[in-house]
C-alpha cells in the first residue's frame, strides 16, 4: 500500500496486533479525496508486522472481533457498534452451538487426522473460542485494548 502520509496519517496503531487497520487507512484516505487503485502488476515484499500463523484459533477470533467493533465504532458510530455486537453475540452463538454439536464446518483436516477423543477437544476449544469472542462484544471499548 502507497500513500502520502499527510493525505490520511498512517496506520492507526490501536488496530494492534493486526485486521482492519489498512480498511481504516483506505476509508481515511478517500474520505480525504484520495483515490485507491489496485494496480495487479505491482509486486512489494513484506517484511516485519504480524503472522497468521503465530497466533493461535481463540486470539485469531479475539482480536478479529475486537478490532472489527474498534473499526464500526471509530468510522460508522456507535448505533452501528451495537448492532454489530448484537450480530456478534447470534452468530458467534450459533457457531460455538454447532461446534458443540459437531455440526460446524471448519478445518476438516485437522479433525480427519485425529481421534475421536481429540475430535472432541478440537471441537470444545473452537467453542470457547467463540464464547471468548463473545466477551468482546460486552467488553471491547477500543482497539489494542487487553482482553
Amino acid at each position: 500500500m502507497l500513500f502520502r502520509s499527510e493525505q490520511a496519517g498512517g496506520f492507526d496503531e490501536r488496530f494492534h496486533p493486526l485486521w482492519f487497520d489498512d480498511v481504516d487507512l483506505c476509508l481515511r484516505l478517500k474520505r480525504a479525496g484520495g483515490d485507491i487503485v489496485y494496480e495487479p502488476r505491482v509486486v512489494v515484499a513484506h517484511q516485519g508486522g504480524h503472522s497468521l500463523e503465530a497466533l493461535n484459533f481463540t486470539d485469531k477470533q479475539v482480536y478479529w472481533y475486537r478490532n472489527l467493533i474498534y473499526y464500526v465504532r471509530k468510522n460508522l458510530g456507535w448505533w452501528a457498534s451495537v448492532v454489530i455486537r448484537g450480530g456478534m453475540v447470534l452468530g458467534l452463538s450459533l457457531r460455538a452451538a454447532a461446534e458443540l454439536m459437531g455440526l460446524a464446518a471448519g478445518s476438516e483436516e485437522e479433525l480427519e487426522t485425529s481421534r475421536p477423543r481429540t475430535q472432541s477437544r478440537v471441537r470444545n476449544a473452537r467453542a470457547a473460542a467463540y464464547w471468548r469472542a463473545i466477551r468482546v462484544a460486552f467488553t471491547s471499548t477500543s482497539g489494542g485494548q487487553a482482553l
